[in-house]
């Protein structure tokens, strides 16, 4: 198995993890969220540091331990089972979502603020 895709609410219940939209959603960083409103927000951190195989294990064996999440991971991970997965490398980027539904919406939501619209 070299790599898993999912859609970010299917990611998280395979990664055992906070969803995308929680305090500590990232699956790549450890930053941390703040809602504004109703929304949650991630300002950039330069103490947030990257995710590795081995401080998800950590994190995951905290959170079976403490019966709570630590840093946005809530237990051991499925995948974490097959030993050859590397549990950050091994999950990418959704590509339906992100690249070809989210880049066009991006490329147009970029245009419609600079573009003067005809009356």
């Amino acid at each position: 198995l070299l790599a898993v895709t999912a859609d970010l609410p299917a990611k998280a219940k395979v990664a055992n993890s906070i969803q995308f939209n929680g305090y500590s959603g990232c699956n790549t960083c450890t930053i941390k969220g703040n809602y504004v409103g109703h929304v949650m927000t991630w300002d950039y951190d330069p103490g947030s540091t990257i995710r590795t195989h081995a401080s998800i294990i950590s994190h995951a064996k905290e959170a079976v331990e403490q019966g709570c999440s630590v840093d946005g991971i809530k237990g051991v991970p499925v995948l974490a089972l097959h030993p050859q997965f590397d549990l950050v490398l091994g999950m990418v980027i959704d590509f339906m979502h992100c690249v070809l539904i989210g880049g066009p919406l991006l490329q147009h939501m970029g245009q419609s603020e600079t573009t003067p619209t005809s009356r």
